[in-house]
């Protein structure tokens, strides 16, 4: 029997440690988890204001400032790139040079087979439009991008025909590309610096009000107001559990 009193302490032991752990957890599902809340689950029922108090709502000024950021859809500056080819493709209709235009193959064809007088005549008329956007790009009186309105209402000031001002829209369409884009840093830094700019969001309650409905997720906020209204808070049992093993081995069996 002393021979073997080591197996059975041992045994009686991890038996014992057994049944107080299932003791530990049953209690913590069954009574715990249905009186107190748990950060990061549903809450078991639905939670009213004790007290009166005032808090800043994180939660809520975080989805306004996220929403006031959206606002801002893109920061436009001005496309140096861009504007070198434009210069690049309006000094090569002047010159009557179409391999530099990029035009579409239709379109190539169709000034190809034009008389060359009445050819360079397009191009350079085409470049003399061209030259009065790239003037006054950016300027108060005239976007960066000109409106294909904009493009016809300087196309018609040259008295040609309807033909002719037709073939001249076409290039200036493929010519004259957006001279801005869109800075994504510039944008970020904006939205940021008006997010920012909003103060916090302050809420006040007042005995009675809900503060968490039966079902809802208990976030960080919420459990932090729950805590100060006086309510219990819910944690698995670690400490519990270590206790009960680190007592068990030592009790007299």
């Amino acid at each position: 029997i002393r021979e073997r009193y080591p197996l059975f302490r041992m045994s009686g032991v991890l038996i014992l440690a057994a049944f107080a752990l299932s003791i530990i957890f049953l209690r913590w599902v069954i009574t715990d988890r249905v009186n107190g809340f748990v950060t990061g689950e549903p809450s078991p029922r639905s939670y009213f204001a004790l007290y009166p108090m005032s808090f800043i709502d994180d939660e809520g000024t975080k989805v306004l400032r996220s929403r006031v950021g959206d606002t801002v859809a893109g920061v436009l500056v001005r496309d140096g790139a861009a504007m070198d080819r434009l210069i690049v493709r309006i000094e090569a209709m002047a010159k009557g040079d179409l391999a530099s235009l990029s035009l579409n193959p239709g379109l190539t064809d169709l000034l190809k087979g034009m008389p060359e007088e009445e050819r360079k005549k397009i191009l350079t008329d085409g470049a003399r439009v061209a030259g009065v956007f790239l003037q006054s790009a950016g300027s108060d009186s005239q976007p960066l991008t000109p409106t294909p309105e904009a493009i016809w209402k300087e196309i018609e000031k040259l008295a040609l025909s309807m033909e002719e001002n037709n073939v001249i829209f076409q290039v200036l369409d493929v010519i004259l590309q957006p001279l801005t884009r869109v800075d994504e840093d510039l944008t970020e830094t904006l939205r940021g610096e008006l997010a920012g700019s909003l103060q916090p969001v302050e809420r006040s309650v007042v005995p009675g009000d809900l503060l968490v409905e039966k079902g809802q997720t208990v976030t960080p906020q919420v459990a932090g107001i729950l805590k100060i209204q006086g309510y219990s808070q819910v944690t698995f049992p670690w400490k519990q559990i270590c206790f009960a093993l680190l007592s068990i081995p030592f009790w007299p069996l």
